[in-house]
């Protein structure tokens, strides 16, 4: 898996986990709210047809914003090298949309998991907002990297198994922070407003 360079947050970085993990909450919502609804207007599709809708869906948002494709492991290895090639606005709605399909094709039956597309969702607008505010560069890791963890806690609810997943591409040195947002963006999605999208 793609391996993040190593990184150290600055005086610069602190005011805005804030932020970061504001965002990686309102995704983990964005992502509740979609495979709630996706799943039961599936449901209400002969399981043909829905698998058809499925990969029309996937044909369509491929071909528009190819990053879109795949589990995001190809994808984010060329999102670290090349991201300067991205307008902030492009990351922001590819981690949105990537979600998106990304429940469309597991409610449509189509093969295929969660876990590697939310990283990559994460990824994504981690980018955007660092670059939105940083335009100099040199922050975008950490903003990933808490983005991530607060959007992975949100989702899988397992903050120390978010932090140690996310050593899988991430610098240890930054588990703190990514322990932080899992835990926080865990409990947000357990919060009682939230209780009508998440899952247990």
């Amino acid at each position: 898996f793609p391996s993040f360079p190593v990184v150290a947050p600055t005086t610069m970085d602190y005011p805005m986990i804030i932020v970061y993990i504001i965002c990686g909450c309102i995704l983990a919502t964005f992502y509740h709210i979609t495979h709630k609804y996706t799943h039961i207007l599936a449901e209400k599709i002969p399981g043909i047809l829905r698998e058809t809708l499925g990969g029309i869906c996937l044909g369509i948002m491929g071909t528009l914003m190819p990053i879109l494709m795949f589990s995001g492991e190809e994808e984010m290895a060329e999102l670290i090298a090349d991201h300067g090639n991205y307008l902030p606005a492009f990351l922001i709605a590819a981690s949105i949309l990537k979600l998106l399909l990304t429940n469309i094709c597991i409610n449509t039956g189509l093969k295929g998991g969660h876990f590697f597309p939310v990283i990559f969702a994460g990824v994504c607008l981690g980018y955007g907002v660092s670059m939105l505010v940083f335009p100099n560069g040199g922050h975008e890791v950490f903003a990933a990297a808490v983005v991530t963890a607060t959007l992975l806690g949100g989702v899988l609810k397992k903050p120390v198994a978010v932090t140690m997943l996310l050593f899988i591409c991430f610098p240890v040195r930054l588990c703190v922070w990514i322990f932080i947002g899992a835990t926080i963006g865990k409990k947000i999605s357990s919060l009682r407003p939230f209780k009508t999208f998440v899952k247990d």
